[in-house]
């Protein structure tokens, strides 16, 4: 069954004030959807395709394999592997009217008309898939479209929206070790401290893919190889430690020290705690994008990798000394080295000459999505805290607790903008901090 829902507009005549008048009755409104098939042809509004097999629910399977060892009653560690492998996932992977690949062999002839292709133009043979394709007027697109637009699969439309939401082609694998440690409350001590190490890969790193693009250019470069799309998840962490504690000081009433003062000394020195959490965590993928595209082509083209070049800027060590005055100022002031990344279908990499009139094929970049070695800054913070129970009279208590959140006052910045289109003064700045301020509370209870 299929149906459909069809929405009519009226618009105010010149006079704002002056509405319809109700004598004559409103204007007809459409009462059926524009059935025709040819309605988004030749323009520039993106067409939208969901395929049969698309909306599929995704699948995930997990093993894991444990080993625990007490070491003393109160005192255990454990070691354990944890996998996941995942499949039909929501991913923007699949660009069904992008320009077969073979095609970018013929490199700046893309760009000529179709009607007069190169490497002949008007003495050759048309590119024309079909009459009427391009003219003057009266024909789906104008005289001057170009060969690019002739490849597509369905040269008479331009984007094809498949809905990233509802691609399922993406896949993901986890796999983890486990370590942990833990010391049940004993002599005043509570202490639980856990490891982990780990590697996400996939070409589909979140729910909403779209998004996800425009957050971190993480985007396909070649849908016609997809398994050149898994890479590094851009929230792959590898290095995940935890460590939190809570201790009794040994001291004042029914402790070993101190146990047998006056009451007043008892008093200020009993029942006190001191706790902690500590969480210190890798840094997450950062993906280089923003290299110049390929004509006829939707997805995202990728840098090279210059060997020898370290991704980071030597001269930068101050996020505030950034200049965006120019392309040039931030890849001199900004986070990366700028030099380490080359654009191969910039017209004076792909065409060293400076001529294009043809040849000068077009490729796709050799890094990968994500790389493993290019990472934001590594998250680490510290919590304590003090606390103490203050009886008052029989049930009745106080609990006094001091807290210190991001103890040592941590700058933990947020990625650098990653990208490197040659218009983008912004490359390399860093925007500003992932976590706040030291944080320091009191707090008193009364209990009863």
């Amino acid at each position: 069954m299929q149906g459909f829902t069809v929405q009519g507009d009226l618009s105010t005549p010149s006079e704002p004030l002056g509405g319809y008048p109700l004598d004559g009755g409103l204007p007809v409104l459409p009462t059926t959807p524009n059935l025709s098939p040819t309605q988004l042809d030749g323009t520039s509004i993106a067409a939208d395709y969901v395929g049969k097999s698309n909306g599929r629910p995704g699948m995930m399977e997990s093993w894991t394999l444990e080993v625990q060892h007490q070491i003393t009653p109160n005192l255990t560690a454990s070691a354990g592997y944890l996998g996941m492998h995942a499949t039909h996932l929501h991913a923007m992977l699949n660009y069904m009217n992008d320009m077969p690949d073979k095609y970018m062999a013929l490199g700046d002839y893309l760009g000529w008309w179709a009607i007069a292709p190169g490497p002949n133009g008007w003495s050759g043979n048309s590119l024309e898939p079909y009459a009427n394709f391009s003219c003057a007027t009266g024909c789906t697109w104008p005289i001057s479209e170009p060969e690019s637009q002739a490849l597509r699969p369905f040269p008479q439309i331009g984007y094809i929206n498949m809905d990233s939401y509802l691609q399922n082609l993406g896949q993901s694998t986890y796999n983890a070790l486990e370590v942990k440690l833990e010391q049940r409350f004993h002599n005043g001590l509570n202490i639980l401290a856990s490891y982990t190490f780990s590697k996400t890969l996939t070409d589909a790193d979140v729910i909403q893919p779209y998004w996800s693009t425009l957050q971190n250019g993480g985007a396909v470069q070649d849908p016609e190889n997809l398994r050149g799309e898994k890479a590094v998840s851009s929230e792959d962490v590898p290095n995940n430690l935890v460590i939190s504690y809570i201790y009794e000081l040994p001291v004042g009433e029914g402790k070993p020290f101190l146990g047998n003062t006056s009451k007043p000394v008892s008093m200020a020195i009993s029942h006190w705690s001191v706790s902690g959490i500590q969480h210190y965590v890798g840094g997450q993928p950062i993906s280089i994008y923003g290299a110049t595209g390929i004509p006829g082509k939707n997805s995202s083209v990728r840098f090279d990798r210059v060997s020898g070049q370290s991704v980071k800027n030597s001269a930068y060590k101050n996020p505030l000394n950034f200049n965006p005055a120019s392309y040039t100022t931030a890849c001199e002031t900004g986070y990366f080295n700028c030099n380490a990344f080359y654009d191969p279908n910039y017209i004076t990499n792909r065409d060293p000459a400076g001529s294009p009139a043809g040849g000068n094929p077009y490729r796709f970049g050799t890094m990968p999505r994500n790389s493993s070695d290019i990472r934001g800054y590594t998250y680490l913070t510290e919590d304590f805290g003090i606390s103490k129970v203050i009886p008052i009279h029989g049930n009745i208590k106080a609990n006094f607790r001091a807290e210190m959140f991001d103890a040592f006052n941590r700058h933990i910045f947020t990625r650098p903008v990653s990208n490197f289109a040659e218009t983008n003064n912004t490359v390399g700045q860093i925007g500003g901090l992932q976590n706040g301020p030291r944080n320091v509370q009191f707090r008193l209870d009364i209990n009863y």
